[in-house]
């Protein structure tokens, strides 16, 4: 029995189908490209985590700022401050120090994350061809007209394997033992 594989349209992110580049009868080799589609991924979705990421990166820049020059003005006015005073100067400071990391530190991870799922989404939009997973030959191609929905798991080509294949033997009369030669 040849080995042979249905290629199915497999993501869970909704496409449409393009084009098949293969015929029946072809001869492909791994990681051939089979078909292309179109990725649907919502141009709004997009430039929403756009927009966020460049708002969340414009107030990292002003927040650093406003707050560098808070620290700094406490700073200026810690001057002729004695004892009790200058202590909680300098405590009001510290304040504002960790106040600062922490508002950049909670930034950067804010926008890291922005960051990666619009990288994510771009990675996903791209994810747009189906290879052969093996060496062989096209079995059957299942029409589809450009631009049609692909669910998942559509069956789009059928291929068989040329160069392996699966052997099974019929044993009714025990004619096989175990380390037999066998002639194929």
């Amino acid at each position: 029995y040849p080995i042979s594989e249905a290629l199915c349209w497999e993501e869970d992110s909704v496409a449409r189908f393009r084009e098949i580049l293969v015929r029946k009868g072809d001869e492909v080799r791994e990681g051939d490209a089979i078909a292309t589609f179109d990725i649907e991924v919502s141009m709004a979705d997009r430039e929403e985590l756009s927009l966020s990421l460049a708002r969340n990166t414009e107030n990292l820049s002003r927040g650093t700022e406003d707050r560098l020059s808070a620290i700094e003005e406490a700073r200026e006015d810690t001057e002729g401050l004695r004892d009790h005073e200058l202590r909680i100067a300098q405590l009001r400071i510290e304040k504002l120090e960790i106040e600062y990391e922490q508002f950049v530190y909670q930034s950067e991870r804010e926008i890291a994350r922005l960051k990666k799922s619009l990288e994510e989404l771009e990675e996903k939009a791209s994810n747009d061809t189906l290879f052969a997973p093996f060496d062989g030959v096209i079995d059957s191609v299942t029409f589809y007209n450009p631009g049609d929905l692909m669910t998942k798991d559509s069956v789009l080509v059928t291929m068989h394997a040329t160069d392996q294949f699966y052997l099974a033997a019929d044993n009714g009369f025990d004619g096989l033992r175990y380390n037999m030669d066998v002639i194929v």
